[in-house]
């Protein structure tokens, strides 16, 4: 993809790809070209952008030729096994990244619910429990570490993973004991996969599916 547009600097095409990273201010998410490398390094790829002040950018995806086979060995599992019926309920204020997510969790064979608005949430939390809520740590009505110390006053018995797109994790020097596990932005399937596979090991009661 290709345009005659400002183009990009060289600090700026070092850290385009970074999450949360944008020239857009508050019109953008800084979450595209994230995904986008994402994606591409998934399906065993790459992202080249080549950008020059006033001449426009280039941006390519470059993927490997798959070979082709007459028959699928048997061994094949194109489709994973979730390890468990768990109810899980995904928080995030961005719809796009919300939409993703729940898309990784559907391969996964899972059906999570949604909600961008942690407050509600949390009113669905007093009248449907969960077995894993998994919430984002930026939100504008409240960070993630409070909406899920809420939660788990609400229901104690739910188990926590927070998003993060930072470095560095949270910013808190020890571990808020209420969250299970910390991932990493952007999320890939095989992460959260094995972090699910983990937390069920732990031995964890899961509930029989809520009627409401």
């Amino acid at each position: 993809v290709s345009d005659n547009g400002m183009g990009m600097s060289e600090e700026t095409i070092a850290s385009c790809q970074k999450p949360f990273f944008s020239t857009k201010n508050e019109r953008g998410t800084g979450l595209g070209l994230a995904m986008v490398k994402n994606t591409a390094e998934t399906h065993n790829g790459r992202l080249e952008i080549d950008s020059t002040l006033g001449e426009g950018t280039s941006i390519q995806v470059w993927l490997k030729n798959a070979k082709l086979t007459i028959s699928v060995p048997p061994e094949a599992d194109p489709m994973p096994t979730p390890v468990l019926e768990l109810r899980i309920l995904l928080v995030d204020d961005e719809l796009p990244v919300l939409m993703a997510h729940a898309a990784i969790l559907r391969h996964l064979g899972y059906n999570p619910k949604a909600s961008y608005h942690p407050l509600d949430a949390l009113d669905r939390l007093k009248v449907e429990s969960f077995d894993l809520i998994i919430t984002d740590l930026r939100m504008p009505e409240m960070s993630g570490i409070e909406f899920a110390r809420r939660a788990k006053q609400i229901n104690s018995n739910s188990g926590i993973f927070l998003l993060t797109a930072y470095d560095g994790g949270i910013d808190d020097e020890t571990h808020p004991p209420f969250i299970d596990v910390i991932l990493r932005k952007p999320l890939r399937a095989g992460t959260l996969n094995a972090a699910i596979t983990e937390f069920a090991r732990e031995g964890r009661e899961v509930h029989p599916p809520s009627p409401v």
